[in-house]
């Protein structure tokens, strides 16, 4: 896991798109995306990083500003079209039967929790709030 500053000479900004494609990254077949409400087609590309490395897609039914949701869901990425009461559920479920191991999952979590830790110092000794008891 690393910082890295994003390139200034971006004419558009996508957020979701780099914050998907990042996590795809990091996580592959155990990353999760989700388009939620909103509009414009941001998250659509990241979806697709999440898709080529295994992870699982979900988009809300019935969003309120649709556009991203569609946008998604007319690319063909996503896996479940869901209302919003409905997605925790099926995440838990999901990875819950993933093939890790007992061995790997406990490694994998406590890599998170170490990364969790860093974050947190690094976010005191930038800011001087304290999240680490979160």
């Amino acid at each position: 896991f690393h910082i890295a500053k994003m390139a200034a000479t971006r004419a558009r900004r996508t957020p979701i798109d780099d914050f998907f494609t990042s996590l795809a990254q990091e996580q592959a077949e155990n990353a999760a995306g989700i388009i939620l409400s909103g509009t414009g087609s941001d998250g659509t590309i990241g979806l697709r990083a999440i898709k080529e490395r295994g992870g699982l897609t979900l988009a809300q039914e019935s969003a309120e500003y649709d556009g991203m949701m569609r946008s998604a869901v007319q690319s063909g990425l996503v896996d479940m079209v869901l209302p919003a009461e409905q997605m925790a559920g099926k995440l838990v479920s999901y990875f819950r039967h993933s093939s890790r191991s007992d061995g790997e999952r406990d490694r994998h979590n406590r890599d998170v929790a170490e990364q969790l830790s860093r974050i947190a110092a690094l976010l005191r000794m930038r800011t001087g709030h304290d999240f680490s008891g979160y």
